[in-house]
């Protein structure tokens, strides 16, 4: 009975042991929709004609447009956005965990633009990735003042998985948000080039890591450990009777 009791004990500890506090909901987008996510366009409301899901049958990705002319490339056209500048794909974020404990961003993405510098006419529109504290400030992994990703031009189709550690700074932070930003390209008269750029974001997750200091046994070392016990206890019985 005692063996039974010790070996519960110590399952329930390894699962422990190897649970992480996830910060980020519905970061895969799978309810196919924007719950737990906030959409704005220049600081307004999102529009769906900025904000939409692609539904690529077996998944769904955010997807975020600016700058989008009817005929394309012609600024006398329908202008098919609404943002002036900026779209915004945020949520907020739960840092709730340990002191000492850092913090894992990944972000899987694409961008698209529908020319590229090939043509004479490009003028690229841009996309960033920052933790804000909703009043226009924004922090780089560090804490310091800055982004995670510096606005990058998006020229033609390109895809990535963005990954940074995040320091303990943000540790039981409040009122931070994870903004995922695509700005309109404009020259130095203020005009854009009248063609439109996308961002997809497939997925997005913010997980706890422990340190040296909160860290846990690894997998391995908690099953030997509970099969070396269990040996001895059985070992025990074996010779008592």
């Amino acid at each position: 009975m005692l063996l039974k009791q010790f070996l519960v004990l110590s399952l329930s500890l390894f699962i422990t042991f190897n649970t992480f506090a996830g910060v980020i909901q519905n970061g895969d987008f799978a309810t196919c929709d924007y719950s737990s996510w906030d959409t704005y366009t220049d600081g307004g409301a999102g529009s769906t004609n900025d904000f939409s899901i692609q539904n690529n049958v077996s998944s769904c990705s955010a997807q975020v447009q600016v700058d989008h002319y009817s005929p394309a490339g012609d600024p006398s056209g329908s202008f098919l956005n609404d943002a002036f500048l900026t779209n915004t794909l945020s949520q907020s974020l739960d840092f709730s965990g340990s002191a000492t404990s850092s913090w894992l961003l990944s972000i899987d993405y694409s961008v698209d633009s529908e020319i590229t510098s090939a043509n004479g006419s490009f003028i690229g529109d841009s996309f960033s990735f920052g933790i804000s504290d909703g009043a226009g400030n924004y922090f780089n992994e560090a804490g310091i003042g800055g982004y995670l990703l510096d606005p990058t031009i998006i020229d033609g189709a390109s895809s990535g998985l963005f990954t940074l550690e995040l320091g303990d700074f943000f540790s039981n932070a409040n009122g931070l948000f994870l903004d995922m930003e695509l700005y309109i390209g404009a020259d130095s008269f203020g005009w854009s080039d009248a063609f439109g750029s996308t961002l997809l974001i497939n997925e997005v997750s913010v997980v706890e890591k422990l340190t040296a200091a909160t860290s846990v046994p690894e997998p391995s070392t908690v099953v030997l450990l509970i099969a070396g016990v269990a040996g001895i206890a059985s070992r025990r019985s074996t010779i008592k009777t």
